[in-house]
């Protein structure tokens, strides 16, 4: 809130000089764009690069989000079919669900855990404490 009141006080002072001859147009002009171009480069910086695409790091997250869900939903299944509600499923039992020799790599280079049932499959990676959770290698709600 604050920081559009400074934006329109700072409109207002430049629009009366301007209207009182003391900047031309063309100088502001100038100046508006150069400070855009800073600004454009240092959220290129700070994002990666976005650009209204998702970048390679969010869409390994999500791949690596969807084979924890993969996996703590064969770890479940196997539970609920061994009506076991607490403690640790045998890996074995749980690839052998899944039809997979071993657990994978995550896209990002992390590895998977398996947990007990009180606690959801993990990623290594896991979260990174951003505002987004789209780049979060973990599933927080099961």
């Amino acid at each position: 809130m604050r920081i559009a009141a400074v934006a329109i006080l700072v409109a207002a002072v430049v629009a009366g000089l301007i209207y009182s001859g003391v900047l031309s147009r063309h100088e502001v002009e100038g100046a508006a764009r150069k400070a855009l171009t800073k600004t454009e480069g240092v959220v290129q910086e700070a994002t990666g690069g976005y650009h209204g695409e998702l970048p390679q790091n969010v869409n390994a997250a999500a791949k690596c989000r969807e084979t924890l869900k993969k996996i703590e939903a064969a770890k479940r299944a196997v539970a609920q079919k061994k009506s076991q509600t607490v403690g640790t499923v045998p890996l074995k039992e749980v690839l052998d669900y899944l039809g997979w020799q071993k657990l994978p790599a995550c896209p990002s280079g992390g590895t998977y855990s398996l947990n007990t049932l009180e606690r959801v499959a993990s990623c290594s990676i896991g979260g990174n404490q951003t505002a987004s959770a789209e780049d979060d290698h973990m599933i927080q709600n099961w």
